[in-house]
């Protein structure tokens, strides 16, 4: 059940988390990443097999507790402000095939702002956090076609 748990862990990052696999696969990491935070839920699986919960429902349950820090996708809430603040480069970057490439690197550039903004599932919505990070894209964006 583990290498079950293991597997759907490293999609959900792939799918969700990609600045993070990014970072991960560029310091070798990916592997020890997985595997201190499956240890986490070691305990989670231990009693759940105990109660006979369902499988299915006990890597759900875990699933859920691994994937709590990763969670708002930082990468998807910022594809969806590129989506509807910068269209026309988003479409630009759709067409050349570096959507993926572009947010991984706005991302590793904001990360500070999102830990300064405390961005989480409760703060995503807030105007303030949207707004601040609307600018730091439009940065971002300007210093990329400046060529800085």
């Amino acid at each position: 059940m583990k290498e079950i748990l293991r597997r759907q862990f490293k999609q959900y990052i792939k799918e969700h988390n990609p600045d993070l696999l990014a970072v991960l696969n560029e310091a070798g990491r990916l592997e020890e990443f997985l595997e201190e935070n499956l240890l986490s839920v070691d305990e989670l699986l231990d009693r759940l097999g105990e109660k006979q919960v369902l499988p299915a429902r006990i890597l759900e349950q875990c699933l859920e507790e691994l994937t709590r820090p990763l969670r708002p996708s930082r990468y998807h809430y910022c594809e969806e402000l590129l989506k509807t603040q910068f269209p026309g480069w988003y479409q630009q970057i759709i067409k050349d095939g570096l959507v993926q490439l572009e947010l991984i690197g706005f991302i590793s550039q904001a990360d500070s702002l999102f830990d300064e903004l405390h961005f989480s599932e409760q703060s995503r919505d807030l105007p303030l956090i949207r707004y601040a990070v609307t600018g730091y894209m439009y940065e971002f964006m300007k210093n990329k076609n400046n060529g800085h």
